[in-house]
């Protein structure tokens, strides 16, 4: 009986895992989506200061103008996008935490249920040694 609860143990062990490596996995997503993001805002920003300077040099300029801020709009969606699967990689995450608590729930049932039994048949042992 020992090594099936080993077994149910193993198996919240590997569940705790897998949702620690999606988790770090998650993690490093999130730091890289930050790390774009920061680039996207000094692109823009960049592009904004350029654009002032090229609108005073005429309609040429003007056109880079319009030029950058299409650049901006595809920067902007494309953070939107990332925002997006944070969201669903912090959802996966929420329902591979409720899938470990509902084993752990499991696995402390059944540890309840073969100690009661122990316990009964400890005491029917103790019975039977006594009569």
């Amino acid at each position: 009986r020992a090594g099936e609860h080993g077994k149910g143990f193993a198996v919240v062990a590997q569940e705790i895992q897998k949702l620690a490596e999606q988790t770090k996995k998650a993690v490093d997503d999130i730091g890289k989506i930050v790390t774009e993001s920061v680039k996207n805002t000094d692109g823009a920003v960049s592009v904004m200061e350029q654009s002032g300077k090229l609108t005073e040099a005429g309609m040429c300029s003007i056109q880079k103008v319009v030029d950058s801020t299409s650049m901006i709009t595809v920067s902007n969606e494309q953070m939107t996008g990332q925002i997006m699967e944070m969201d669903m990689t912090v959802e996966d995450i929420r329902i591979h935490s409720s899938e470990v608590a509902s084993s752990m729930e499991q696995v402390n049932a059944n540890t309840q249920s073969n100690y009661q039994a122990i316990e009964h048949v400890t005491a029917a042992a103790q019975e039977n040694s006594a009569g």
